[in-house]
């Protein structure tokens, strides 16, 4: 797997003085647990032709099964041509052990879990994106803190990656509208 600096990378901040730290929270914990999130970025692309805006809603739901996580994905995309939902994007994926992914034209993906975090990373033909899930323990159970970014491959240069529909795409930027994240109890 290719890793490089995240040059889009947003900071996310919790404060919550009655939490345990994320460190605290192990894989054992989040076992069984289904994490559902939803990151909106806009986003200023280019297909064939000039640039134009497009909204982007991602919408992830992934659970942790021991050494494993299991993961649905899919987006809405909204734009000057209309709004589409994308097919869903399911996998299983070994902590740890990077794997070819061959949506958006291909790449690689892998989850990682370090520190009460929860982190996937996969490459684009040029750039890559990032999922960061953070877990606090409090009085009411788990909960989570989710931020989502795409990166510039070496910090410069557009992001690159194929539409769904098998088109080259360029993200020319990006910016996080919001992300939200929960936690869910098994059964």
């Amino acid at each position: 797997m290719r890793y490089f600096p995240l040059a889009l990378a947003v900071p996310f901040f919790t404060a919550n003085v009655e939490s345990a730290p994320a460190a605290d929270i192990t894989l054992q914990d989040l076992d069984q647990f289904q994490i559902d999130v939803t990151d909106v970025t806009d986003r200023q692309v280019q297909l064939k032709g000039p640039p134009f805006s497009q909204r982007v809603t991602g919408n992830w739901q992934i659970t942790v099964l021991g050494t494993s996580v299991a993961t649905d994905f899919y987006s809405v995309v909204s734009g000057p041509h209309g709004t589409h939902a994308n097919p869903h994007h399911r996998g299983q994926f070994v902590i740890g052990e990077p794997k070819p992914v061959n949506s958006f034209g291909g790449g690689e993906g892998g989850w990682s879990f370090q520190a009460g975090t929860l982190t996937w990373v996969r490459t684009f033909g040029q750039g890559a994106y990032r999922l960061i899930v953070s877990f606090d323990r409090s009085a009411e159970g788990l909960k989570c803190n989710a931020t989502a970014s795409l990166a510039r491959e070496n910090g410069t240069g557009a992001i690159r990656f194929k539409t769904e529909q098998g088109t080259d795409i360029k993200v020319l930027s990006t910016k996080t509208v919001s992300t939200n994240c929960s936690v869910k109890r098994p059964g």
